[in-house]
């Protein structure tokens, strides 16, 4: 574990940053729902978890955790002596593009009465260092579309939208195109 540290200079000594081990499971499954629910409030025509992916998700994260192109981060709070936060990052690499690698952020997640202390900051500042070490020069994200936090948060960070992903029902899909033939 260590302190967290904020432009250099160290925070709140009640916060440590850690690399998610087997232990921290149970906690990562739990924000890992709390960020589901988070976002089913923030937009509730998104997908929802399968019962199968639920069940599945602590065997997910482990897999995660023993991949090396993949950091999981918890934060850990000293004195309620629990796991308040969580992110992580995947290094790719890709054929088609270029840049040919990049870095992808997922699962930030810092629980209600945690936030507002540099938490987040302290997660992104940990992943934007793995993936400097690794010669990553560009980062990707997804946020749901109404997670008016999420917004907030990745633009301050300097991210901009580029890619709007799009779902309908098959059967409304099916009435437009009906309505269009007539």
């Amino acid at each position: 574990m260590c302190a967290l540290c904020f432009k250099g200079k160290p925070m709140d000594s009640r916060y440590l940053l850690k690399v998610a081990t087997s232990e921290d499971l149970g906690e990562i499954v739990r924000m890992r729902f709390s960020l589901q629910e988070h976002l089913a409030r923030s937009n509730p025509v998104l997908w929802k978890l399968s019962p199968k992916r639920s069940s599945e998700l602590s065997e997910f994260y482990r897999r995660l955790m023993s991949n090396e192109d993949i950091r999981v981060l918890v934060i850990y709070d000293t004195e309620t002596m629990s796991t308040v936060a969580m992110g992580l990052g995947r290094k790719l690499t890709h054929d088609e593009f270029v840049p040919s690698k990049s870095g992808r952020i997922d699962d930030i997640w810092v629980d209600p009465e945690h936030r507002r202390k540099g938490l987040c900051t302290c997660l992104i500042s940990h992943l934007v260092k793995f993936f400097a070490s690794a010669g990553i020069s560009s980062l990707t994200l997804e946020y749901v579309e109404g997670n008016h936090e999420a917004e907030q948060t990745w633009t301050k960070f300097g991210f901009h939208s580029v890619l709007k992903i799009a779902n309908a029902p098959l059967p409304a899909v099916e009435e437009k195109c009906s309505a269009q033939k007539s």
